[in-house]
């Protein structure tokens, strides 16, 4: 028997960005999470954004076709708020990158190292592998002395990581 459930055009904004996936879904009998259609849509334009705030900073956009966690622990969520799961695959991940240098860096906002990102996760979570398929990131900054911006592409990444994670 198959319990499952499906979300579709959930929405969460907050200052900077809003978050959007055109379906959020579970089926215990595939036992498989799956999100489709999420985008990451700042509330700015890059330079606006980058007038909003006083030093260097990443403005960020984009989209991921679908992200599935495959063989989810469903119970262990509901007991414990926990994200466990075989693997985790992202697909169709088309993310594009701003930085304007032309703002002073901020000493005391040094960006976070991997492993720090993965244990600020508000939420434990347990993968064996994180696998990214057809992804792209565009990467663009502006420079003090520049005029316009230098960009740089990165096309058709796929990347297994076979790790045993738990934030």
């Amino acid at each position: 028997q198959d319990f499952s459930f499906k979300i579709r055009n959930w929405i969460r904004p907050e200052k900077f960005y809003q978050y959007k996936a055109a379906e959020l879904g579970y089926s215990s009998a595939r036992n498989v999470f799956t999100a489709k259609n999420i985008w990451i849509e700042p509330r700015y334009d890059k330079y606006d954004f980058s007038g909003k705030i006083s030093y260097q900073t990443d403005h960020f956009s984009g989209k991921i076709d679908s992200v599935r966690m495959l063989q989810p622990q469903i119970k262990r969520w509901f007991d414990l708020k926990e994200i466990t799961g075989r693997s985790l695959v992202v697909d169709g991940l088309d993310l594009k990158i701003y930085r304007d240098k032309s703002k002073p860096f901020d000493e005391k906002r040094r960006p976070k190292m991997l492993q720090e990102m993965i244990k600020s996760i508000s939420y434990p979570m347990s993968v064996d592998s994180v696998v990214f398929s057809g992804a792209k990131i565009e990467y663009s900054e502006r420079t003090p002395t520049s005029d316009g911006e230098g960009k740089i592409y990165f096309t058709d990444i796929v990347v297994l990581l076979k790790i045993n994670f738990f934030s």
